[in-house]
């Protein structure tokens, strides 16, 4: 099983050369794309985007590594119509960039259509969030991407918890259209990983592995200390369910802005971390 990363956390790479052969040398074989500010040339430049794609399609290739998905843009400010509509014509950009750059999922989160607040009428973003995914499908059929709706840390919103991510692609009821389950966002409501799992087992394509306390979405390493995370039931969920994606991590340790010389010691242990997680997937199933 591949282990891979967000490359946001490698942020202080000069281009895409250097944010793969850094990604490479710490041991990653797989990543997350982020291509999430809507303010970037590469949502309104055609060239922009085509040299953004070939850029980190041949960094990617060049150092070994696999870009399994994209996590499309977030924020896309969905409370006013005309900006929600400039939201979607974002998310169309980021599925033709998955087709460009030979990636099979794109991330994307649920409308929000009343910002960070409480919502006045919670079907609403159900609503807009299955219309938004029956928008981009015949993109995603022609260019053979799946879209993947991604469970949330948000209390005050109705589509956040798993449960409710798996209404939706019930109605969606799409082979293009699947699951980004996000460990850390699931353990805000408390909820165990593994049955998480298991609960999105039909749709699952791809994860954000992370723990936290149980309170705020910090997106510490698994196995930190004061993470809530039990990933004994995690990993003999994803054995159990056959789970053959990538182990893609959404953390940098437990500190986010460590210094540069401390660095590399962060991130091997990130890596070394989803390394262990994976192995021990892979070692149940074998065991079975």
């Amino acid at each position: 099983m591949k282990v891979g990363n967000t490359t946001g956390y490698f942020w202080y790479g000069k281009n895409a050369d250097e944010v793969y052969g850094r990604m490479a040398e710490i041991g990653y074989e797989a990543a997350d794309q982020s291509m999430c500010d809507i303010k970037d040339a590469i949502f309104h430049d055609d060239t922009a985007l085509r040299d953004f794609c070939a850029a980190n399609k041949a960094a990617a290739a060049h150092h070994g590594i696999v870009i399994n998905q994209l996590h499309g843009p977030w924020p896309t400010y969905d409370t006013e119509e005309e900006s929600r509509a400039e939201g979607w014509r974002c998310f169309h950009r980021a599925v033709l960039a998955c087709h460009m750059m030979e990636t099979p999922y794109m991330v994307f989160h649920p409308q929000m259509p009343y910002g960070w607040g409480a919502e006045e009428e919670p079907e609403l973003a159900k609503k807009l969030t299955i219309e938004l995914m029956q928008d981009l499908l015949p993109d995603c059929e022609k260019y053979g991407v799946t879209i993947c709706l991604e469970n949330m840390p948000f209390r005050k919103h109705r589509i956040s918890t798993m449960d409710r991510i798996v209404e939706v692609l019930e109605i969606i009821n799409h082979p293009n259209a699947g699951i980004c389950f996000d460990t850390g966002h699931s353990l805000v409501f408390g909820h165990d990983l593994g049955d998480m799992a298991r609960l999105a087992a039909p749709y699952l394509k791809c994860l954000h592995v992370h723990d936290n306390d149980g309170t705020r979405d910090s997106h510490k390493l698994p196995y930190s200390e004061g993470g809530v995370g039990n990933w004994e039931n995690f990993v003999k969920a994803l054995a159990d369910i056959n789970y053959k994606g990538v182990l893609n991590l959404e953390c940098m340790g437990d500190i986010p802005d460590v210094p540069m010389e401390l660095r590399t010691s962060y991130e091997r242990l990130t890596y070394g971390t989803g390394r262990y997680l994976a192995d021990q997937i892979t070692r149940l199933e074998q065991n079975r």
